[in-house]
């Protein structure tokens, strides 16, 4: 036996009166016993040789320990604990053998409160064939494989409303998850990786820098992700308002007169003149 049940509060309450010496002497007996899942012989010399019985008080440790905790029978000193707990590992070790001859564990048969339902029993659910809603696709493990995104369409004339396009989140681990599992990383990781960057970045910026990685085939796609998003060069960048053009196109005006030069056309966009 490689493995045996020590109850601690058992044998705490059945030892607490040895000494040091023979509590060990007591261990190392009942280890060798199960380890050899058979009696020890009754040769004192050999015993004492097994149990590293070296002194004078060790070596008389020996026989007071035998005598205390095991049965001399027909030549062999016995235990009945170890004995019953060597039996029962033995045979259950028998039915393992004789299972793994006959092709494995023999299955077990529905009893009559078992409902079953589709040859399964009752609990057991059977893997679904499509994703439920709100679920999410796996990612691809094919590294050379395109990130795949979603297309909606409605067919014509059938009357139906497009669903909603993919979130920003969404986005993030259609896009991000294939990038960084191509990349090494592995799906648990590539997601721990994606969630930290939605913590200190906004769902928009993340999924520009994303397919900024993309386009420009980074090598180290974590580390192009961070640079990008520690850059702020995945922001947008940001349309000048109507009081700005006004202002710039002004400062143009008065620098083209004092030079005396014609003045130029500039786009002003759109101005509201409506009375409200």
């Amino acid at each position: 036996m490689n493995y045996y049940s020590h109850n601690i509060g058992d044998y705490a309450q059945a030892t607490m009166h040895l000494s040091l010496i023979e509590d060990a002497i007591y261990s190392r007996l009942l280890r060798r016993y199960y380890a050899e899942e058979q009696p020890i012989k009754d040769d004192m010399q050999q015993v004492c040789r097994w149990v590293g019985a070296r002194t004078e008080e060790e070596r008389a440790a020996v026989p007071m320990i035998l005598q205390e905790f095991f049965e001399l029978v027909d030549g062999a000193w016995r235990n009945k604990r170890a004995d019953s707990e060597i039996a029962a590992y033995q045979q259950k070790a028998k039915t393992n053998r004789d299972n793994g001859k006959a092709g494995g564990r023999p299955k077990k048969k529905p009893n009559e409160t078992q409902s079953v339902s589709d040859g399964l029993p009752e609990g057991t659910q059977a893997e679904p064939t499509e994703n439920p809603v709100g679920g999410q696709e796996k990612p691809s493990r094919n590294p050379n494989q395109e990130p795949i995104t979603n297309k909606y369409s409605v067919p014509n004339g059938t009357g139906g409303t497009p669903p909603e396009p993919p979130s920003a989140v969404d986005q993030i681990f259609a896009l991000g998850l294939p990038l960084l599992i191509a990349a090494g990383q592995p799906e648990k990781q590539a997601r721990s990786m994606l969630g930290m960057f939605r913590k200190s970045h906004q769902d928009e910026d993340i999924v520009r820098a994303i397919q900024l990685c993309v386009d420009d085939q980074a090598i180290e796609p974590v580390g192009y992700l961070q640079r990008v998003l520690r850059s702020g060069a995945a922001r947008p960048a940001r349309q000048p308002s109507a009081a700005q053009r006004r202002a710039s196109w002004n400062e143009e005006l008065g620098a083209s007169l004092a030079q005396g030069a014609p003045r130029t056309e500039i786009d002003m966009g759109i101005i509201d003149v409506t009375t409200h």
